[in-house]
Protein backbone atom coordinates (compact mmCIF):
# COMPACT_ATOMS: atom_id res chain seq x y z
CA UNK A 1 0.00 0.00 0.00
CA UNK A 2 1.09 3.18 -0.89
CA UNK A 3 2.19 5.62 2.28
CA UNK A 4 1.63 9.24 1.94
CA UNK A 5 3.34 12.05 4.12
CA UNK A 6 1.17 12.72 7.05
CA UNK A 7 2.76 16.26 7.60
CA UNK A 8 2.15 17.43 3.96
CA UNK A 9 -1.00 15.92 3.44
CA UNK A 10 -2.26 17.40 6.60
CA UNK A 11 -0.89 20.61 6.11
CA UNK A 12 -2.65 20.21 2.40
CA UNK A 13 -5.74 19.65 3.79
CA UNK A 14 -5.89 22.35 6.86
CA UNK A 15 -5.42 25.06 3.90
CA UNK A 16 -8.06 23.43 1.44
CA UNK A 17 -10.22 23.59 4.41
CA UNK A 18 -9.66 27.17 4.94
CA UNK A 19 -9.91 27.86 1.54
CA UNK A 20 -13.23 26.25 0.89
CA UNK A 21 -14.71 27.77 4.19
CA UNK A 22 -14.14 30.84 3.11
CA UNK A 23 -15.36 30.41 -0.89
CA UNK A 24 -18.58 28.91 1.07
CA UNK A 25 -19.26 31.75 3.28
CA UNK A 26 -19.19 33.94 0.16
CA UNK A 27 -21.15 31.87 -1.69
CA UNK A 28 -23.30 31.78 1.32
CA UNK A 29 -24.26 35.49 1.10
CA UNK A 30 -24.29 35.77 -2.49
CA UNK A 31 -26.67 32.45 -2.75
CA UNK A 32 -29.02 32.55 0.42
CA UNK A 33 -32.01 32.42 -1.30
CA UNK A 34 -31.15 29.08 -3.14
CA UNK A 35 -32.22 25.82 -1.18
CA UNK A 36 -29.64 24.29 0.86
CA UNK A 37 -26.51 26.80 0.10
CA UNK A 38 -26.74 27.54 3.94
CA UNK A 39 -26.82 23.85 4.61
CA UNK A 40 -23.79 22.82 2.60
CA UNK A 41 -21.77 25.91 3.90
CA UNK A 42 -22.24 25.02 7.52
CA UNK A 43 -21.18 21.57 6.31
CA UNK A 44 -17.91 22.57 5.15
CA UNK A 45 -17.70 24.55 8.30
CA UNK A 46 -17.98 21.66 10.19
CA UNK A 47 -15.54 19.60 8.43
CA UNK A 48 -12.95 22.33 8.60
CA UNK A 49 -13.79 22.37 12.44
CA UNK A 50 -13.84 18.59 12.46
CA UNK A 51 -9.57 18.55 10.94
CA UNK A 52 -8.33 20.86 13.20
CA UNK A 53 -10.05 19.55 16.36
CA UNK A 54 -8.25 16.39 14.92
CA UNK A 55 -4.74 18.24 13.79
CA UNK A 56 -4.86 20.38 16.96
CA UNK A 57 -5.06 17.97 19.53
CA UNK A 58 -1.25 17.37 20.36
CA UNK A 59 -0.91 21.46 20.71
CA UNK A 60 -4.02 22.08 23.06
CA UNK A 61 -3.79 20.41 26.21
CA UNK A 62 -6.57 18.03 27.42
CA UNK A 63 -7.42 14.36 27.04
CA UNK A 64 -7.21 13.30 23.83
CA UNK A 65 -10.17 11.38 23.72
CA UNK A 66 -11.75 14.86 24.22
CA UNK A 67 -10.14 16.04 20.32
CA UNK A 68 -11.35 12.39 19.12
CA UNK A 69 -14.85 13.17 20.51
CA UNK A 70 -15.23 16.46 18.75
CA UNK A 71 -13.33 15.62 15.55
CA UNK A 72 -15.39 12.09 14.66
CA UNK A 73 -18.78 14.24 15.67
CA UNK A 74 -17.93 17.43 13.51
CA UNK A 75 -16.90 15.37 10.80
CA UNK A 76 -19.89 13.02 10.90
CA UNK A 77 -22.60 15.70 11.20
CA UNK A 78 -20.47 17.55 8.91
CA UNK A 79 -21.70 14.99 6.28
CA UNK A 80 -25.40 14.30 7.03
CA UNK A 81 -25.71 18.42 6.89
CA UNK A 82 -24.47 18.33 3.60
CA UNK A 83 -27.17 15.44 2.95
CA UNK A 84 -29.72 17.80 4.18
CA UNK A 85 -28.32 20.16 1.71
CA UNK A 86 -28.80 18.41 -0.82
CA UNK A 87 -32.13 17.18 -0.77
CA UNK A 88 -33.56 20.55 -0.26
CA UNK A 89 -31.53 21.98 -3.04
CA UNK A 90 -33.14 18.91 -5.39
CA UNK A 91 -36.08 19.66 -3.83
CA UNK A 92 -36.70 15.95 -1.66
CA UNK A 93 -36.36 17.63 1.47
CA UNK A 94 -39.14 16.31 4.37
CA UNK A 95 -40.73 18.57 7.39
CA UNK A 96 -39.14 18.34 10.27
CA UNK A 97 -35.49 17.87 9.08
CA UNK A 98 -33.84 19.74 11.59
CA UNK A 99 -34.92 17.62 14.19
CA UNK A 100 -33.75 14.75 12.49
CA UNK A 101 -30.38 16.32 12.03
CA UNK A 102 -30.28 17.30 15.84
CA UNK A 103 -31.31 13.76 16.83
CA UNK A 104 -28.69 12.00 14.91
CA UNK A 105 -25.72 14.58 16.24
CA UNK A 106 -26.86 13.27 19.70
CA UNK A 107 -26.44 10.19 18.48
CA UNK A 108 -23.10 10.07 16.82
CA UNK A 109 -21.90 11.93 19.71
CA UNK A 110 -23.03 9.30 22.09
CA UNK A 111 -21.85 6.50 19.70
CA UNK A 112 -18.28 8.17 19.84
CA UNK A 113 -18.46 8.43 23.81
CA UNK A 114 -19.41 4.88 24.71
CA UNK A 115 -16.59 3.62 21.95
CA UNK A 116 -14.07 6.21 22.93
CA UNK A 117 -11.54 3.10 24.13
CA UNK A 118 -12.19 1.14 20.87
CA UNK A 119 -10.70 2.65 17.80
CA UNK A 120 -11.70 -0.39 15.68
CA UNK A 121 -15.34 -0.31 16.66
CA UNK A 122 -15.51 3.12 16.33
CA UNK A 123 -14.35 3.85 13.03
CA UNK A 124 -16.76 0.21 12.07
CA UNK A 125 -19.77 2.29 13.36
CA UNK A 126 -18.93 5.80 12.38
CA UNK A 127 -17.41 5.02 8.95
CA UNK A 128 -20.48 3.20 8.22
CA UNK A 129 -22.65 6.38 9.02
CA UNK A 130 -20.52 8.85 6.86
CA UNK A 131 -19.99 5.94 3.95
CA UNK A 132 -23.98 5.77 4.12
CA UNK A 133 -24.11 9.23 3.74
CA UNK A 134 -21.80 10.07 1.28
CA UNK A 135 -23.63 7.40 -1.38
CA UNK A 136 -27.34 8.87 -0.83
CA UNK A 137 -25.86 12.37 -1.51
CA UNK A 138 -24.60 10.92 -5.00
CA UNK A 139 -27.54 9.25 -5.25
CA UNK A 140 -29.84 12.65 -4.42
CA UNK A 141 -27.80 14.77 -7.06
CA UNK A 142 -28.47 12.13 -9.91
CA UNK A 143 -31.62 11.42 -9.31
CA UNK A 144 -34.42 12.97 -11.93
CA UNK A 145 -32.35 14.79 -14.03
CA UNK A 146 -34.42 16.55 -16.37
CA UNK A 147 -31.28 17.49 -19.67
CA UNK A 148 -28.21 17.74 -20.56
CA UNK A 149 -27.43 20.56 -18.89
CA UNK A 150 -28.81 18.88 -15.67
CA UNK A 151 -26.49 15.57 -15.54
CA UNK A 152 -23.28 17.78 -16.32
CA UNK A 153 -23.96 20.04 -13.82
CA UNK A 154 -25.17 17.78 -11.07
CA UNK A 155 -23.04 15.15 -12.08
CA UNK A 156 -20.09 17.34 -10.75
CA UNK A 157 -20.69 17.19 -6.34
CA UNK A 158 -21.86 13.35 -6.83
CA UNK A 159 -18.03 12.32 -8.26
CA UNK A 160 -16.53 14.54 -5.61
CA UNK A 161 -19.01 13.28 -2.88
CA UNK A 162 -17.86 9.35 -4.58
CA UNK A 163 -14.21 10.44 -3.40
CA UNK A 164 -14.56 10.68 0.53
CA UNK A 165 -16.73 7.54 0.09
CA UNK A 166 -14.00 5.26 -1.79
CA UNK A 167 -11.74 6.43 1.01
CA UNK A 168 -13.92 5.61 3.69
CA UNK A 169 -14.87 2.33 2.33
CA UNK A 170 -11.08 1.43 2.18
CA UNK A 171 -10.27 2.17 5.50
CA UNK A 172 -13.54 0.29 6.33
CA UNK A 173 -12.19 -2.57 5.62
CA UNK A 174 -9.09 -2.69 6.65
CA UNK A 175 -9.91 -1.17 10.35
CA UNK A 176 -12.17 -4.97 9.65
CA UNK A 177 -8.89 -6.86 9.09
CA UNK A 178 -6.77 -4.95 11.96
CA UNK A 179 -7.50 -6.25 15.04
CA UNK A 180 -4.79 -5.27 16.79
CA UNK A 181 -4.43 -1.64 15.64
CA UNK A 182 -4.67 1.14 18.40
CA UNK A 183 -4.53 4.07 16.50
CA UNK A 184 -5.80 5.08 12.96
CA UNK A 185 -2.00 5.60 12.04
CA UNK A 186 -1.30 1.91 12.60
CA UNK A 187 -3.62 1.14 9.88
CA UNK A 188 -2.26 0.51 6.26
CA UNK A 189 -4.66 3.47 4.82
CA UNK A 190 -4.47 5.82 7.69
CA UNK A 191 -3.37 8.12 5.77
CA UNK A 192 -5.67 7.79 2.41
CA UNK A 193 -8.71 9.68 4.19
CA UNK A 194 -7.02 13.20 4.08
CA UNK A 195 -5.92 12.59 0.42
CA UNK A 196 -9.54 12.02 0.14
CA UNK A 197 -10.66 14.32 1.91
CA UNK A 198 -8.83 17.58 0.40
CA UNK A 199 -9.69 16.00 -2.97
CA UNK A 200 -13.34 16.07 -1.66
CA UNK A 201 -13.49 19.53 -0.12
CA UNK A 202 -11.60 21.40 -2.80
CA UNK A 203 -13.75 19.61 -5.37
CA UNK A 204 -17.04 19.64 -3.61
CA UNK A 205 -16.40 23.19 -3.06
CA UNK A 206 -16.01 24.10 -6.66
CA UNK A 207 -18.88 21.91 -7.82
CA UNK A 208 -21.15 23.47 -6.07
CA UNK A 209 -20.63 26.84 -6.85
CA UNK A 210 -21.11 25.43 -10.45
CA UNK A 211 -24.33 24.25 -9.16
CA UNK A 212 -25.49 27.53 -7.48
CA UNK A 213 -24.67 29.62 -10.95
CA UNK A 214 -26.72 27.07 -12.76
CA UNK A 215 -29.80 27.75 -10.72
CA UNK A 216 -28.95 31.06 -10.60
CA UNK A 217 -29.37 31.15 -14.48
CA UNK A 218 -32.18 29.41 -14.95
CA UNK A 219 -34.42 31.31 -12.48
CA UNK A 220 -32.84 34.42 -14.08
CA UNK A 221 -34.27 32.70 -17.60
CA UNK A 222 -37.57 31.51 -15.88
CA UNK A 223 -38.12 35.12 -14.64
CA UNK A 224 -37.44 36.42 -17.98
CA UNK A 225 -40.20 34.59 -19.52
CA UNK A 226 -42.81 35.16 -16.90
CA UNK A 227 -45.57 37.53 -15.64
CA UNK A 228 -44.30 39.39 -12.45
CA UNK A 229 -48.20 39.72 -11.44
CA UNK A 230 -49.74 36.51 -12.14
CA UNK A 231 -46.87 34.06 -12.15
CA UNK A 232 -48.45 33.19 -16.07
CA UNK A 233 -46.07 32.77 -19.36
CA UNK A 234 -45.48 36.50 -20.52
CA UNK A 235 -45.51 38.03 -23.83
CA UNK A 236 -42.09 36.60 -24.52
CA UNK A 237 -43.12 33.31 -23.92
CA UNK A 238 -46.71 33.27 -25.72
CA UNK A 239 -44.56 33.54 -28.75
CA UNK A 240 -42.46 31.20 -28.62
CA UNK A 241 -45.29 28.77 -27.56
CA UNK A 242 -47.05 29.84 -30.05
CA UNK A 243 -44.44 29.00 -32.69
CA UNK A 244 -43.86 25.46 -30.91
CA UNK A 245 -47.45 24.80 -31.59
CA UNK A 246 -47.45 25.83 -35.25
CA UNK A 247 -44.39 24.01 -35.92
CA UNK A 248 -45.44 20.70 -34.52
CA UNK A 249 -49.05 21.48 -36.53
CA UNK A 250 -47.33 21.62 -39.65
CA UNK A 251 -45.63 18.12 -38.61
CA UNK A 252 -48.39 16.19 -37.63
CA UNK A 253 -51.38 17.87 -38.90
CA UNK A 254 -52.89 18.40 -35.37
CA UNK A 255 -55.71 21.58 -35.31
CA UNK A 256 -55.51 23.85 -32.22
CA UNK A 257 -57.16 27.22 -31.55
CA UNK A 258 -55.94 30.30 -30.08
CA UNK A 259 -58.24 31.58 -27.14
CA UNK A 260 -58.33 35.53 -26.57
CA UNK A 261 -59.38 36.68 -23.10
CA UNK A 262 -60.11 40.14 -21.87
CA UNK A 263 -62.04 41.47 -18.87
CA UNK A 264 -65.24 43.75 -19.19
CA UNK A 265 -65.18 46.62 -16.76
CA UNK A 266 -61.29 46.34 -15.45
CA UNK A 267 -60.35 50.04 -15.65
CA UNK A 268 -63.78 50.48 -13.45
CA UNK A 269 -62.25 48.34 -10.91
CA UNK A 270 -58.80 50.46 -10.84
CA UNK A 271 -60.50 53.29 -11.02
CA UNK A 272 -62.83 53.09 -8.16
CA UNK A 273 -60.94 50.67 -6.31
CA UNK A 274 -56.97 51.22 -7.03
CA UNK A 275 -54.87 49.29 -9.12
CA UNK A 276 -53.74 46.85 -5.97
CA UNK A 277 -57.66 45.81 -6.70
CA UNK A 278 -57.15 45.39 -10.15
CA UNK A 279 -53.60 43.33 -9.61
CA UNK A 280 -56.12 40.90 -7.08
CA UNK A 281 -58.66 40.38 -9.89
CA UNK A 282 -55.96 39.57 -12.35
CA UNK A 283 -54.55 37.63 -10.35
CA UNK A 284 -58.33 35.54 -9.76
CA UNK A 285 -58.69 35.20 -13.45
CA UNK A 286 -54.96 33.63 -14.07
CA UNK A 287 -55.81 30.89 -11.69
CA UNK A 288 -58.86 30.00 -13.00
CA UNK A 289 -57.46 29.87 -16.55
CA UNK A 290 -54.79 27.23 -14.73
CA UNK A 291 -57.65 25.68 -13.68
CA UNK A 292 -59.53 25.35 -17.05
CA UNK A 293 -56.17 24.90 -18.57
CA UNK A 294 -55.15 20.84 -19.60
CA UNK A 295 -52.01 19.33 -19.26
CA UNK A 296 -51.33 19.73 -22.77
CA UNK A 297 -52.47 23.25 -23.46
CA UNK A 298 -50.97 26.91 -22.29
CA UNK A 299 -51.74 30.04 -20.87
CA UNK A 300 -50.31 33.31 -20.35
CA UNK A 301 -50.86 36.82 -20.12
CA UNK A 302 -50.32 39.45 -23.08
CA UNK A 303 -50.74 42.18 -20.85
CA UNK A 304 -53.09 44.27 -19.11
CA UNK A 305 -56.03 42.14 -18.69
CA UNK A 306 -55.31 39.92 -22.01
CA UNK A 307 -54.64 36.80 -21.55
CA UNK A 308 -53.98 34.38 -24.22
CA UNK A 309 -54.95 30.17 -24.18
CA UNK A 310 -53.68 27.99 -26.85
CA UNK A 311 -55.56 24.74 -27.15
CA UNK A 312 -54.29 21.92 -28.20
CA UNK A 313 -57.20 19.23 -30.67
CA UNK A 314 -59.88 22.05 -31.70
CA UNK A 315 -60.87 20.49 -35.13
CA UNK A 316 -64.32 22.10 -36.20
CA UNK A 317 -65.90 25.52 -35.11
CA UNK A 318 -68.34 23.48 -33.46
CA UNK A 319 -65.68 22.09 -30.88
CA UNK A 320 -64.71 25.87 -30.78
CA UNK A 321 -68.18 27.57 -29.68
CA UNK A 322 -68.25 24.38 -26.89
CA UNK A 323 -64.69 25.07 -26.02
CA UNK A 324 -65.87 28.63 -25.67
CA UNK A 325 -68.85 28.25 -24.15
CA UNK A 326 -67.20 25.81 -20.74
CA UNK A 327 -64.40 28.75 -20.64
CA UNK A 328 -66.85 31.71 -19.96
CA UNK A 329 -68.74 29.17 -17.34
CA UNK A 330 -65.24 28.35 -15.85
CA UNK A 331 -63.84 31.69 -15.72
CA UNK A 332 -67.31 33.96 -14.83
CA UNK A 333 -68.53 34.59 -11.81
CA UNK A 334 -68.65 36.25 -8.26
CA UNK A 335 -65.32 36.68 -6.40
CA UNK A 336 -64.71 38.33 -2.96
CA UNK A 337 -61.32 40.33 -3.29
CA UNK A 338 -60.71 42.63 -0.37
CA UNK A 339 -64.07 42.50 1.14
CA UNK A 340 -66.39 43.61 -1.86
CA UNK A 341 -67.96 40.85 -3.85
CA UNK A 342 -67.39 41.90 -7.89
CA UNK A 343 -68.56 39.95 -10.91
CA UNK A 344 -65.78 38.54 -13.41
CA UNK A 345 -67.49 39.10 -17.24
CA UNK A 346 -64.61 38.24 -19.35
CA UNK A 347 -64.93 38.60 -23.44
CA UNK A 348 -63.83 35.77 -25.49
CA UNK A 349 -62.53 34.96 -29.01
CA UNK A 350 -61.26 32.39 -30.83
CA UNK A 351 -59.13 31.52 -33.98
CA UNK A 352 -58.64 28.16 -35.63
CA UNK A 353 -55.62 26.98 -37.49
CA UNK A 354 -55.01 26.69 -40.32
CA UNK A 355 -58.65 27.78 -41.24
CA UNK A 356 -58.00 31.34 -39.66
CA UNK A 357 -54.72 31.55 -39.84
CA UNK A 358 -50.80 30.15 -40.58
CA UNK A 359 -48.68 32.31 -38.40
CA UNK A 360 -49.04 33.60 -34.53
CA UNK A 361 -49.64 37.32 -36.28
CA UNK A 362 -52.81 36.29 -38.10
CA UNK A 363 -54.19 33.73 -35.27
CA UNK A 364 -53.80 36.30 -32.89
CA UNK A 365 -55.11 38.90 -34.91
CA UNK A 366 -58.35 37.17 -35.42
CA UNK A 367 -58.75 35.83 -32.14
CA UNK A 368 -58.31 39.31 -31.46
CA UNK A 369 -61.11 40.51 -33.63
CA UNK A 370 -63.55 37.92 -32.52
CA UNK A 371 -63.45 38.79 -28.89
CA UNK A 372 -63.79 42.51 -29.51
CA UNK A 373 -66.87 41.30 -31.62
CA UNK A 374 -67.99 39.24 -28.48
CA UNK A 375 -67.77 42.54 -26.26
CA UNK A 376 -69.54 44.68 -28.45
CA UNK A 377 -72.06 41.86 -28.88
CA UNK A 378 -73.15 42.06 -24.91
CA UNK A 379 -72.86 45.84 -24.58
CA UNK A 380 -75.82 46.01 -27.46
CA UNK A 381 -77.71 43.10 -26.03
CA UNK A 382 -77.51 45.10 -22.47
CA UNK A 383 -78.68 48.04 -24.42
Amino acid sequence: MIQFDLLTLAFATGLASIVSSSVMLVLWRINRDIAGVPQWTLSVLLSTGAFFASALRDVIPGPEFLSMLLSNTLSTCSVLVALEGCLRFRGFSRPHSVRYLLAAAALILLINWLLRDDMRARLLTIDLISFSGFVTIVVVMLRQLKNRAERMVYALPALFAAFPAAGIAIRWVDALDAHGAQSIAELATGNLIFLTGMIYIMGWTFSLTVACYYRAEQKIAHLAREDALTGLPNRRSIDEMLDRFLREAGRYKLPFGVVMVDMDDFKLFNDQYGHSFGDAVLKCVAQRLKVFQRDADFVGRLGGDEFVLIVNDVPTPEAARSLLRRLLHDVSGPVDIKGRLIEIKPSLGIALWPEDGSTADELLQVADKRMYAFKASKGEASA
